[in-house]
C-alpha cells in the first residue's frame, strides 16, 4: 500500500509533517522526489537551530525507504552525513 499523507510514512509524526509542509512538501511522492539530504538542507535553511540528524535527516531517509531509522545501514548513514554537511 502506497502512503497518501506525510503522516503515514514510517518516522513522520505531525511535527516533521508539518515541517514538511512549511518547505513545501505535501505528499509522500514529493519528498521521494526531492530527497533527504536536499529536504534536510531546506529544513535546516528553515530554522535558526541546528535540526537533530537523527530526527530529521535519517527519519527522512528512513521514510523513504520504508524503515525506522535506526535500521539504516552504518554505510548509508555515513553517506549521508557527509552529503548533507560537506566539509568545504
Amino acid at each position: 500500500m502506497s502512503e497518501t499523507k506525510l503522516e503515514e510514512m514510517v518516522n513522520i509524526g505531525p511535527t516533521i509533517a508539518g515541517k514538511l509542509r512549511n518547505i513545501g512538501i505535501e505528499t509522500p511522492d514529493e519528498l521521494r522526489r526531492r530527497g533527504s539530504v536536499k529536504t534536510y538542507r531546506q529544513l535546516q535553511s528553515a530554522t535558526s537551530n541546528r535540526l537533530p540528524i537523527c530526527y530529521h535527516l535519517l527519519s527522512l531517509e528512513g521514510a523513504i525507504r520504508k524503515t525506522d531509522w535506526r535500521d539504516l545501514p552504518e554505510t548509508v548513514r555515513d553517506r549521508l552525513l557527509k552529503e548533507a554537511n560537506p566539509k568545504p
